[in-house]
């Protein structure tokens, strides 16, 4: 071992790093679990009011302010809002309650 190696090893023990001369070291306080990835959930939401390119702007914004959302996309011309969530946080019924309040109400798509 090159002693510019063997310093940089006795370095970034003594500092705790898990990043060692470009090569990685998984620690179970900075891995996120296959688990906790696969514990969303996508649906379509059919969207309705939306009569104008801004209405997707509000519908957004609604479903995003619920505790969970992961990720929202609207799309004005198919009156579709695509929703990625963390069921443990919210449900389905949260999400059509959201838009509805704001203005649009909303089913789960079929």
């Amino acid at each position: 071992m090159k002693k510019t190696t063997l310093v940089a090893a006795l370095l970034a023990a003594l500092v705790g790093t898990s990043t060692l001369i470009g090569m990685s070291y998984a620690n179970d306080s900075n891995t996120v679990s296959k688990a906790a990835q696969a514990q969303t959930a996508t649906i379509e939401l059919a969207v309705q009011n939306m009569t104008c390119a801004t209405c997707p702007i509000t519908v957004r914004k609604s479903l995003e302010r619920v505790e969970g959302t992961l990720d929202v996309s609207v799309d004005y011309a198919t009156k579709l809002a695509k929703v990625t969530y963390d069921p443990q946080l919210t449900n389905v019924a949260a999400l059509e309650k959201a838009t509805t309040e704001a203005g649009y109400p909303s089913t789960l798509a079929e």
